[in-house]
């Protein structure tokens, strides 16, 4: 394929997703694909490599929905509603964090819908957060996806900050993927 028409899908595709292209393209290739593509894009890839090659980071996607703890429930679901088609991985958690990205809680969007407009995201978050740190094995994230049922996981620095999430279908194809190795 020419350049061009690679560049559009490394541009569309989901990040964690761009990056298999790298194995598929080669390290020249795709480098120099990721200056056509969009300065935030390119960056974000860039972010994902710099992580070690089977580390949960390498998967995850940077587009998670996130609130402040004071956030009444009114105001987050107008933001959910007014938000551009495809901004958000998937929006099933809300990821309540500090002013310095640190997480402090989680709630669901079904409990953001029946809560009263009032009701502040402080209100209605879980703070015993089951999550992983960006450089533990995507093995083993994804067996904790798969333990808990979860649709995604949320991805932190060693400092506690949210870097990005982890989504089911990205541990269902780790596991495949793992379940397949093993036999």
């Amino acid at each position: 394929l020419p350049d061009s028409t690679l560049a559009f899908y490394l541009d569309i595709l989901p990040m964690d997703d761009a990056l298999e292209l790298r194995e598929e393209l080669g390290p020249e290739r795709f480098d120099a694909l990721l200056e056509v593509i969009p300065k935030d894009d390119a960056q974000e890839i860039r972010r994902l490599l710099s992580y070690p090659e089977r580390s949960v980071a390498r998967y995850m996607t940077e587009d998670f929905f996130d609130v402040e703890p004071d956030d009444q429930m009114e105001n987050v679901i107008a933001d959910i509603r007014l938000a551009p088609e495809g901004k958000y991985e998937t929006v099933n958690d809300i990821y309540v964090l500090s002013e310095d990205k640190n997480l402090l809680g989680v709630f669901s969007l079904r409990q953001a819908i029946r809560a009263l407009p009032t009701e502040s995201a402080r209100d209605l978050m879980i703070t015993d957060v089951i999550s992983v740190h960006a450089t533990d094995a995507a093995e083993d994230a994804a067996r904790l996806v798969a333990r808990y049922g979860f649709y995604a996981m949320p991805v932190l620095d060693e400092r506690g900050r949210m870097l990005g999430i982890f989504t089911v279908d990205d541990a269902q194809e780790i596991m495949s993927e793992a379940d397949t190795e093993d036999v």
